[in-house]
């Protein structure tokens, strides 16, 4: 199971040095995961959050027409963050209240808006 998750977090890490252009983002991004990565402090979502996830959002799709469209954009990257969060005690800490509210509805999970 930890081997899975280190190279899930280094696929993560691929990706966003991927969508990255210039070699000064690359420092940048460095500096934001990796110490989350020396202090094995990365989480990522296991398949169990991947299929609640997927759940939340068919509710979510068909209790609330007038969020479709949130759905299909970022909407799935917060369940993922909210239910993984959930999964191991945590609290999500965001700004973005709409959104994690609306997966409240479906699934309680620890909120802070700041």
């Amino acid at each position: 199971m930890r081997g899975s998750r280190l190279r899930s977090a280094r696929a993560i890490a691929g990706t966003f040095l991927a969508r990255t252009c210039v070699r000064w983002s690359f420092r940048l991004a460095a500096a934001l995961y990796e110490p989350f990565e020396r202090a094995r402090r990365v989480v990522v979502p296991t398949h169990r959050v991947w299929k609640d996830a997927g759940a939340v959002l068919a509710t979510l799709w068909n209790r609330l027409p007038a969020v479709r469209s949130r759905v299909t954009r970022g909407l799935v990257n917060d369940a993922l963050i909210a239910l993984t969060a959930r999964s191991i005690g945590a609290a999500v800490v965001t700004r973005n209240e709409k959104d994690f509210r609306l997966v409240r509805e479906v699934r309680t999970f620890n909120l802070e808006i700041v």
